[in-house]
């Protein structure tokens, strides 16, 4: 079915606060947890919003950018844990 072109052209801007303090894992794959925070902490403006979370858990997963097709098995082990720790 197609997208409306609206869709992938438009920006999305986040207001509220409170979604940084959601429970959140990042599933680090095509650069490693300990440079992704880096990057976050020095304001890298493609990690700025991991910089503001409160709540994270990191996985690293380097697989490079398509996990669900390297290493499937793997990914949805990582997925299936976040979910269990929000229990």
């Amino acid at each position: 079915m197609p997208e409306p072109a609206g869709v992938a052209r438009a920006s999305v801007e986040l207001t509220n606060a409170a979604r940084h303090a959601v429970a959140t894992t990042l599933i680090c794959c095509s650069l490693p947890s300990a440079q992704v925070l880096e990057l976050a902490a020095q304001g890298h403006p493609m990690f700025s919003a991991v910089a503001q979370l409160t709540q994270m858990d990191v996985v690293d997963l380097p697989t490079g950018h398509w996990p669900m097709w390297s290493r499937p098995q793997e990914l949805a082990d990582a997925i299936c844990t976040a979910v269990s720790l929000t229990d």
